[in-house]
């Protein structure tokens, strides 16, 4: 269990990655603990005390406890990650319900790597740590920020594979690179270059972590001209290799339908 400095409580119970068939359906449940569902592929169309949702990839919902939720239409190639865990003052100080993620690939790897934790008990704390460091996080972003660095922040997430560069992004928006780093700056604390680098850095621990593509593959797909520029720039980010980084989260709880 981990409380926050303004009053909120997590205690983290289970996890895993839901798989589903042709024609799935979430069955009608009742459950006493909220329920976090982040859409990995595929739809999930669920009511939860009646109110309708449709999720798609990259959404994150949050369900209730005690409040009875179902699915209301059949889908096919439908994955989420599922999230149990038991709150205090959640809904008042955290109240994260339905959200979709400008960036969707921070919440794929962070979800893997609970994933991993999830299968040794031991983590628990670190769960919950990072659990509410995101939830946290999520809140935060829905403060005001300076239009530009949103529209910044989605066209680099549009164009993160392509090769994207400082001088490109102060092209496409017809600012100074000193001046359009000022404003990411100002926004989230770090410089243009340090922000597109971070973001880089996160598509490529998608890759490595949701995918079965080879380094070179990696490398190709984000834009690297070796898979050694791609083994280089990663370790300086992470201070480890690809392979250790992706070998390092390879456990994780999957149901099927």
């Amino acid at each position: 269990m981990i409380v926050l400095d303004n009053g909120a409580m997590l205690d983290f119970v289970n996890m895993g990655q839901f798989i589903g068939g042709e024609g799935w359906k979430h069955p009608e449940i009742t459950v006493a603990t909220y329920e976090l569902i982040f859409v990995t592929s595929g739809e999930v169309f669920i009511e939860e005390g009646g109110r309708a949702y449709h999720l798609q990839q990259g959404d994150l919902l949050c369900l209730r406890p005690h409040v009875m939720h179902r699915g209301y239409r059949e889908t096919d190639g439908t994955s989420f990650f599922w999230l149990h865990f038991y709150a205090e003052h959640y809904e008042e100080k955290i109240g994260v319900g339905f959200y979709r993620p400008a960036d969707p690939h921070n919440y794929r790897v962070l979800f893997r790597q609970l994933g991993h934790l999830a299968c040794n008990e031991e983590n628990k704390a670190l769960i919950e740590c990072r659990l509410a460091a995101a939830m946290l996080e999520i809140v935060r972003s829905g403060a005001s920020q300076s239009k530009l660095f949103s529209e910044v922040c989605e066209y680099i997430r549009i164009n993160i594979a392509s090769g994207l560069n400082v001088g490109a992004i102060s092209e496409h928006f017809r600012y100074s690179s000193d001046y359009l780093s000022r404003v990411c700056k100002a926004n989230s604390g770090v410089s243009l270059k340090e922000y597109l680098d971070s973001e880089r850095n996160k598509y490529i621990q998608q890759l490595l972590l949701m995918t079965d593509m080879t380094l070179k593959e990696i490398a190709a797909s984000a834009s690297f001209e070796s898979d050694n520029a791609l083994i280089k720039f990663f370790r300086y980010h992470n201070q480890t290799t690809p392979t250790q980084y992706r070998n390092s989260y390879h456990a994780l709880h999957t149901n099927n339908r």
